[in-house]
């Protein structure tokens, strides 16, 4: 339940920050960063949680590393793709 909420609260934070820089105001800038920030905490632990409840005991460290690894790479990504589209001064 806490997941979806903070998926909820994430993803409602994207659209308003969508819409909001055709016309950025540092409030709203800063509200919806902090709501992303606080989305991504409610969802990242019980997802955690689940996944990780979901390996018997003795493979809990690789199925870690896997998710970390998982978790950093579309990270990477998605800073790769915003760097690259992101408008550049002429």
């Amino acid at each position: 339940m806490l997941s979806t909420w903070g998926l909820g609260v994430h993803t409602l934070a994207l659209l308003v920050l969508t819409v909001a820089l055709n016309a950025p105001s540092d409030i709203v800038m800063i509200g919806c960063l902090a709501a992303i920030g606080a989305g991504a905490a409610l969802f990242t632990t019980p997802n955690n949680h689940a996944i990780l409840s979901s390996v018997a005991a003795d493979q809990r460290g690789i199925a870690n590393a896997v998710r970390s690894t998982v978790q950093n790479a579309s990270g990477l990504t998605g800073t790769a793709i915003v760097s690259r589209s992101w408008p550049r001064p002429q």
